[in-house]
């Protein structure tokens, strides 16, 4: 019985806690998708593939605009989900949002690193 009670120990997995998960879609969003966006657009030398028309007309203007908005949203967003985090807790299937989230973000950054990578 012993032994059927450390296996079943080492079976479980531990969630991640509520601010790793903010930390990581911040990370993902403000910084990753962020530079890998600039990124994208500086080696491909052309703005046609940005979808966004917010971000593609700060491309053309000023990168640096980009990395301040993204990182700007991000920040701001990462502060509300802390703020409001015993809210969130109480909505069903809040941790699915979360990795919906840092998925579609993950996503986002490679479909972006892969345009770099096809054009270098």
């Amino acid at each position: 019985m012993a032994v059927r009670h450390r296996v079943r120990q080492s079976l479980e997995m531990e969630t991640p806690r509520y601010g790793v998960l903010v930390l990581l879609m911040g990370v993902i969003w403000g910084i990753g998708d962020t530079f890998s966006t600039v990124l994208a657009a500086n080696v491909t030398g052309s703005l046609a593939s940005e979808i966004n028309p917010l971000l593609r007309l700060l491309l053309a203007v000023d990168p640096f605009a980009v990395v301040f908005l993204k990182g700007a949203v991000a920040l701001y967003a990462s502060f509300v989900l802390l703020a409001c985090r015993e809210q969130v807790k109480q909505v069903p299937g809040w941790r699915l949002w979360f990795f919906g989230m840092i998925g579609a973000g993950m996503v986002i950054v490679a479909q972006n690193l892969s345009v770099v990578f096809v054009t270098i």
